[in-house]
């Protein structure tokens, strides 16, 4: 009910979102398929490869005390 008064008030035509992944996107998505309102989904970027990653903290702790 929040999502769709919030659609009304600003008079939404169209959702813009990132794809979190997250259930908080999903109200939203639902209100925009009820109005028949396009919805544009932002890709996550390509993040960069990793140089170290670590298993276990105190292997993280040890690294970071050099």
């Amino acid at each position: 009910d929040e999502e769709r008064a919030l659609f009304a008030r600003i008079r939404c035509d169209v959702l813009v979102s990132k794809n979190s992944g997250s259930a908080s996107t999903e109200p939203k998505l639902q209100v925009a398929r009820e109005l028949g309102l396009p919805v544009l989904l932002l890709r996550r970027p390509q993040l960069p490869a990793v140089t170290r990653q670590f298993a276990e903290l105190d292997a993280l702790y040890e690294a970071l005390s050099l």
